[in-house]
């Protein structure tokens, strides 16, 4: 497994790429992943239930977020939201970061990788 990390990204650098995650899966037939909700959303969003994974569609990533900010359990860039589809994994950590996980083999890690290096995201 390579893991990556990219730099401290702006509350709308994290949007974007958030969008750019859904956009380009969606393009490719993916429309559903698997969520996580870690720290701190986690503490409050499962209350005394195990923190587990839920499918839910990619289009409505965008909105869920939105709903777990309006009931104050978090905010997007300050909580961990951990993404999985294909084997790979996007943590869209609380220090406003993304760490991501795969395979040296997936080729579908290729344009995050080009993308977060035309943009000046990696280290």
């Amino acid at each position: 497994m390579i893991k990556i990390v990219t730099t401290v990204l702006t509350r709308d650098a994290l949007w974007q790429e958030l969008h750019f995650l859904i956009d380009y899966f969606r393009g490719i037939g993916v429309n559903k992943c698997e969520v996580l909700l870690s720290y701190s959303w986690g503490l409050y969003y499962y209350d005394d239930q195990p923190w587990q994974e839920e499918q839910i569609d990619l289009g409505t990533l965008p909105e869920f977020i939105r709903k777990l900010e309006d009931k104050e359990l978090g905010n997007f860039g300050d909580s961990d939201l951990v993404i999985s589809l294909l084997a790979m994994k996007w943590n869209f950590c609380h220090e406003s970061d993304i760490h991501f996980e795969f395979e040296n083999h997936d080729v579908e890690a290729m344009p995050f990788i080009n993308r977060w290096k035309a943009l000046g995201y990696l280290k």
